[in-house]
């Protein structure tokens, strides 16, 4: 076990020395100054757990040592020395987060007890710290639980990191496998569209470095000894930093960088510790997340070869899903939705009619007109397709805008005859997409449609199986010639 650190500040020699000998004996190892400055020094080169100092000093007084020494060790603890002259002022210095004070002339006895109880004061304090530091830390794994997309826990964990540890900027550098080589994926703060991208091989610089010991660390603008960490820190202006590897099962996936400005408020230990929760976190998440999305991909590799393979069947629909997903692609594109919806569109285009796995041949390929029976059957093609993608964990908007392809805006569709906005938008896209395809495809009953009856149609039946604004879009599109393509 590590002694604990003691910093002693007193301008009376003989008292600092009565101190240190005393601690030392108790097992402690102990530093002693005679000046305020001194101590201020001695705390930016070196670490303490402890702080006790002299109440009434000439130059420095005792409390402006603790306030200069708080903002570079703020998980230091403090215990004052006093006179009984002073004792307002040392019940004052309780009042401001000293954790406690001893009487001139003192025993032993009362020196060690005062600093034992104030260490384990201060040791309680900070793990209530801890504790509420972790609350954040639930809300991000709320996300993370909610949400697998990778641009999303990292926004999240940066969130959290930079609020919890009082920092200014972060950035996250996961390892190309390929050039062995850092690359910033994510960042946020100063400069972050700046670095977002760059690389850093292995060993170079401090993120470099960590990688290739696997080691955490706090830079707090001091020496260091390691010659190979001081020249890595040499490359960077930072005044207060830490780094720490992403590793999981022994293999390190990259490293998570924080640093702040303001040199006089270093890291500490008890940062370290949160960075280093925080860092784990991300980890498992990027794990969960490659898992995630490889077992997404082959799911949807499989269901979209069943979808091309019903198709396939059929030469008058083959490639009908693809073209659906292009049109659904350009109506949400011009509809100004976010890359995340036009994506869900992408998806929901492709899937829209996987349901038909379900549909028995005889049924689906039909050349002739179906009964009403067999019209029934096939109309469930939609509830099937929401049921298969179920267990692979898609948006609502995807799911919903499958089972709901086939609903009219006059609420005269199927399965649920849902009416205007109570169909999702994913929904509304998907029959416009759907129909203008089905229009500009030839069919057994029917040769292709001119794009001046495609146009009609549109506008004929929008406001009863069309949103209006969606048909609208599709129009100009078609104006444009985006479509068909």
């Amino acid at each position: 076990m590590n002694k604990r650190t003691v910093l002693v500040v007193d301008d009376e020699e003989v008292v600092g020395n009565l101190c240190a000998q005393i601690l030392i004996e108790e097992g402690y190892d102990v530093t002693t100054v005679n000046e305020g400055t001194k101590a201020v020094e001695e705390a930016k080169r070196n670490s303490f757990d402890l702080l006790l100092t002299d109440l009434n000093m000439p130059g420095m007084s005792g409390l402006e040592v603790y306030q200069a020494v708080k903002k570079i060790r703020d998980d230091i603890t403090t215990v004052v020395i006093t006179g009984q002259g002073t004792i307002e002022s040392a019940i004052e210095s309780l009042k401001m987060g000293i954790e406690g004070f001893v009487l001139k002339p003192f025993k032993r006895n009362e020196l060690i007890n005062m600093v034992e109880n104030a260490l384990e004061k201060g040791r309680l304090i900070k793990e209530n710290m801890r504790l509420k530091a972790l609350i954040p830390l639930l809300e991000v794994n709320r996300v993370l639980i909610k949400d697998m997309r990778q641009d999303d826990i990292f926004d999240a964990i940066m969130k959290v990191a930079l609020s919890e540890i009082k920092a200014d900027r972060i950035s996250i550098m996961l390892l190309d496998e390929g050039t062995q080589e850092l690359v910033v994926r994510a960042s946020s703060g100063m400069f972050s569209e700046r670095v977002k991208g760059s690389r850093t091989g292995i060993g170079e610089g401090i993120s470099g470095w960590v990688l290739r010991t696997g080691e955490g660390i706090v830079v707090n603008n001091e020496g260091y000894s390691n010659p190979a960490l001081k020249d890595a820190i040499g490359l960077h202006e930072i005044n207060a930093g830490m780094c720490v590897p992403l590793i999981i099962k022994g293999k390190n996936l990259g490293v998570i960088n924080i640093s702040k400005i303001d040199q006089l408020s270093p890291f500490t230990k008890g940062d370290l510790d949160l960075f280093s929760i925080i860092a784990g976190q991300l980890t498992v998440s990027l794990e969960n997340n490659k898992l995630y999305e490889e077992i997404r991909e082959n799911y949807f590799k499989t269901i979209s070869a069943l979808a091309a393979a019903i198709e396939a069947k059929d030469p008058y629909t083959k490639g009908h899903s693809a073209q659906v997903a292009k049109y659904a692609i350009a109506i949400a594109g011009e509809m100004g939705l976010s890359k995340e919806k036009i994506e869900e569109m992408h998806i929901a285009g492709i899937l829209h009619d996987v349901g038909k796995i379900g549909i028995k041949e005889q049924v689906l390929y039909k050349p002739g007109k179906l009964t009403n029976k067999e019209y029934n059957i096939m109309k469930e093609h939609p509830l099937h397709g929401e049921r298969i993608l179920q267990p692979i964990g898609f948006s609502e908007e995807i799911t919903k805008s499958i089972r709901h392809h086939h609903e009219r805006y006059d609420g005269k569709g199927y399965p649920d005859g849902l009416k205007g906005e109570e169909i999702f938008l994913g929904a509304r896209i998907l029959c416009v997409a759907d129909t203008i395809e089905a229009m500009t495809s030839k069919r057994y009953y029917r040769d292709v449609l001119s794009i001046t009856r495609v146009i009609k149609e549109l506008r004929k039946f929008s406001k009863t199986q069309f949103d209006p604004s969606i048909a609208e879009v599709a129009l100009r599109l078609i104006e444009k010639k985006t479509i068909p393509v």
